[in-house]
């Protein structure tokens, strides 16, 4: 994540006196759950929010026939003990933290430049992530956890002050 930061920067640096286009895939956070130091054990597994799901494994899977092949899935399937998945969401966490750290960098590079007064930013995501709920880690399934993504668009001109600030959800 820092890798590709650090060469995104460089590229601006050679490059931010002409337009440009830029388009930057992070790979966090995907699998594999490791983090860099600093970002692995960032988040108390006591602050896990708590899932989403039915008591058992069973009782979810009884829920649709669809969520019985999820839970089939060895690759989608959280672990059975709690303390596992607490865990595996905590580092989801981390990872994310490191992609805002990451974005952080970049935007304080743009507001020093003096390019943030006329660049656009647009942030979304390919998928959501089931962290567990459900009894499913990854993107699976017909739940919102998996396809609610982030669309934010920083538009620093004028015609865009209607709609700064505003958050909207939609399904």
């Amino acid at each position: 994540t820092a890798f590709l930061t650090d060469k995104l920067l460089a590229y601006l640096e050679e490059h931010g006196d002409s337009p440009f286009f830029v388009h930057a895939s992070y790979i966090r956070p995907h699998p594999p759950y490791r983090n860099p130091a600093g970002y692995h054990d960032l988040y108390c597994l006591e602050d896990v929010p708590p899932f989403v799901a039915h008591e058992t494994r069973e009782a979810e899977a009884a829920m649709h026939p669809l969520n019985e092949v999820l839970l089939g899935l060895p690759y989608l399937a959280a672990p059975d003990i709690q303390a596992e998945r607490r865990q595996l969401r905590a580092t989801y966490h981390g990872m994310q933290r490191e992609v805002d750290d990451q974005l952080g960098r970049l935007f304080d590079w743009l507001d020093s430049s003096g390019l943030s007064t006329n660049t656009l930013v647009v942030l979304t995501s390919d998928h959501g992530e089931m962290g567990g709920d459900h009894w499913i880690f990854g993107k699976a399934g017909y739940f919102d956890e998996s396809y609610s993504i982030p669309l934010i668009v920083a538009d620093p001109r004028p015609t865009a002050d209607a709609t700064r600030g505003l958050v909207v959800r939609e399904v």
